[in-house]
């Protein structure tokens, strides 16, 4: 009898080892898979960022070339409203660059516009809400010489400058257009 109890013990045990031994396989298995799943994760984060960093440096040399295009055939629109800036397909990107999401505000503040005119050696062009030019103004100057291309919103009282580099001065041409001589720049 002591014998056949062996056996059985010697038995149970070798079924616990079996047990165990799979179940370490189990979680050795799913170790991998997790590992493999976070590599595979990572690549896709990892690519979507490159391809978000390939996009945007398209779109920085795009923005340059579309802005020097501006430049140097702002000087013909000089009279023409200043609303055909924002209408023309290298004037809305640029506009889209610059202004990111407050493009929609910009181009409610263009739905009346004065005619484009110089001021100095800079181009300036203005315009206003529809019927409300009081709440929403808006203009932009272009620097044909130095190839630079500013804008400025005043939504309800609060002016904001884009394309103006820290420590810059607010070109006059907007002096010309509301004489604020501060605001905040983005």
């Amino acid at each position: 009898m002591p014998k056949k109890i062996e056996s059985t013990a010697l038995k149970v045990w070798r079924l616990v080892i079996n047990i165990v031994r799979w179940i370490l396989y189990i979680l050795i298995a799913l170790v991998l898979a997790y590992v493999a799943y976070k590599a595979w994760e990572y690549k896709d984060e990892y690519e979507k960022e490159n391809e978000a960093k390939i996009l945007k440096k398209e779109q920085a040399i795009k923005f340059e070339d579309f802005k020097k295009n501006l430049t140097t055939y702002i000087p013909l629109l000089v009279g023409n409203p200043s609303a055909d800036l924002i209408r023309r397909d290298n004037g809305k990107f640029i506009l889209s660059y610059m202004l990111g999401s407050d493009i929609e505000a910009f181009q409610e503040a263009f739905k009346e516009s004065a005619p484009i005119v110089y001021v100095g050696n800079h181009v300036l062009g203005v315009g206003c809400k529809k019927s409300d030019c009081d709440e929403s103004d808006a203009a932009f100057v272009v620097d044909p010489a130095a190839s630079k291309v500013y804008l400025a919103m005043n939504l309800a009282g609060k002016l904001t400058y884009y394309g103006l580099e820290d420590g810059m001065p607010i070109p006059l041409a907007f002096e010309e257009w509301r004489g604020y001589p501060k605001a905040k720049t983005q």
